[in-house]
């Protein structure tokens, strides 16, 4: 916002500045997830996802997209992973996998919560 405006060139100027930075922090959030995550991932979307299962010869495809749940979810967890269970965790396993865990855990957050993760809910049917 360091060029002056005024008026809708204000408002738009920092509209684009706005959903630059949430483009930044999606994609820092999905790295670090990704870095973190113990299997490979291939993103889809919900869209490309349905095209697939009806190509695989599904039918009644539907999806249902349950970010807003699962980012709720998620903070709540990690709450949990980092408070009340944190002891018993570490009891379990050991310090060294529930730190590498917890680090996995707070990415996938954050991914989460930048909506660099979309779970989605998928329904179909074989004929």
């Amino acid at each position: 916002l360091s060029i002056p405006a005024v008026g809708y060139t204000r408002e738009s100027q920092e509209q684009f500045q706005v959903r630059g930075q949430r483009q930044m922090e999606y994609m820092a959030a999905r790295q670090a997830y990704q870095a973190r995550a113990p299997y490979p991932l291939r993103p889809a979307t919900a869209a490309e996802t349905e095209r697939d299962l009806r190509a695989a010869g599904f039918v009644a495809v539907s999806t249902r997209d349950r970010n807003a749940w699962y980012a709720e979810t998620a903070v709540r967890d990690l709450a949990l992973i980092e408070g009340a269970l944190r002891s018993d965790l570490i009891a379990t396993s050991s310090p060294e996998i529930y730190e590498d865990w917890l680090t996995m855990r707070r990415a996938q957050t954050a991914a989460v919560g930048a909506e660099g993760l979309r779970p989605t809910h998928l329904r179909g049917r074989r004929p």
